[in-house]
């Protein structure tokens, strides 16, 4: 027989036969309560892991997004870059060409 005193669970028999029956009752339903609770406890842990990896590819997708369309915008401002270079050397080779006497600054300045 079970009891609970002081805080503490007592077994106190009521035979010596019935004695380590009850503990040995009292230890299987304790061992199946322990695999119990840790097939629980595994159950929750897996759900865990499973809602970070969902978390997890869903960032990477977004931050898959958000590198795509910053490359699309460096390639955009290259080429930006490369016009403006080109026109600036066209304007140099104009202004090299029409370098003439008359856009000369005269010698008294």
């Amino acid at each position: 027989m079970l009891a609970f005193t002081s805080g503490k669970l007592r077994l106190l028999p009521q035979n010596e036969g019935e004695y380590s029956g009850a503990l040995i009752k009292l230890q299987v339903s304790l061992v199946y309560l322990g695999g119990t609770m840790a097939n629980l406890v595994s159950e929750e842990r897996i759900i865990e892991l499973e809602t970070k990896i969902a978390y997890q590819e869903d960032l990477l997708e977004s931050l898959n997004a958000t590198i795509a369309a910053q490359q699309q915008q460096l390639d955009q401002l290259e080429k930006v870059c490369r016009a403006l270079i080109e026109r600036w050397e066209q304007m140099n080779d104009t202004l090299k060409s029409h370098s003439s006497e008359q856009y000369e600054i005269p010698p008294h300045y």
